[in-house]
């Protein structure tokens, strides 16, 4: 039964071989080359062969040297075959190292070599650094690239600066509150030194009757030695 075909997430026009992790898609060749050798970290993204059953994860063992199947593939399997790992890789590899990682048997001629690699790498140059084709439309690949890189991939370096912002923020609320707090208690304190020196102005060092009936009272009770005292009291 023939393995099913799945199309490269990228240019959907060639096959994907290739699939990463990090960018949860599947890649053909060159997308994989164009995709991770655009930046540094994404030259750190680890990739292997597409698994074959799926093509949606990547392929964590060769079965009978032939079938690339991912962990959850493999354990559907029937039992008693051969299984290689395979490999996984970072960077851009060139062409020869390329075939080792995807693990495909190149022909014992080295006449047929070239030909049979044209065949396996379509659209790559056999040198070490990966070329691009003359129909390669750079705008239009790099944007969707950069497009599809923004839907795959974690954009961790805005979120970190979104959270320096939030906690700079923060930290500028806090301040102002503090800020704030403390003026008030300027405030009430300059206010309380207000009223005392108001009270302490007005202040009278004298015997005063607050009330009127009391002094009116005063005047007319009996006195010992200038004490108020009983009637009755008064005559011994």
């Amino acid at each position: 039964m023939a393995l099913p075909l799945y199309g490269c997430r990228s240019c959907a026009v060639h096959d994907a071989i290739i699939f990463c992790h990090c960018c949860d898609a599947r890649l053909c060749l060159h997308c994989d080359a164009a995709v991770h050798g655009a930046t540094e970290a994404g030259a750190l993204h680890p990739r292997a062969r597409l698994c074959d059953a799926c093509g949606a994860a990547p392929a964590a063992l060769r079965c009978d040297g032939t079938v690339t199947l991912c962990a959850v593939c493999v354990g559907r399997g029937a039992p008693g075959v051969t299984r290689t790992r395979v490999a996984t890789y970072t960077g851009c590899p060139g062409p020869a190292e390329m075939v080792r990682l995807i693990s495909v048997d190149p022909p014992q001629l080295e006449q047929d070599f070239e030909a049979w690699l044209a065949d396996k790498l379509p659209r790559l140059v056999v040198e070490e650094d990966v070329g691009l084709p003359p129909d390669w439309d750079v705008a239009v690949e790099t944007a969707r690239l950069e497009k599809m890189l923004a839907e795959c991939c974690e954009p961790e370096t805005e979120i970190n600066l979104m959270q320096e912002a939030d906690q700079q923020r923060l930290q500028m609320q806090m301040l102002l509150q503090d800020a704030s707090a403390m003026a008030k208690k300027r405030e009430g304190r300059e206010r309380a030194k207000q009223r005392y020196i108001e009270k302490r102005k007005n202040r009278r060092f004298c015997k005063q009757i607050m009330y009127a009936s009391r002094k009116a009272r005063a005047d007319t009770r009996w006195r010992v030695k200038g004490r108020f005292a009983k009637q009755a009291s008064a005559s011994f």
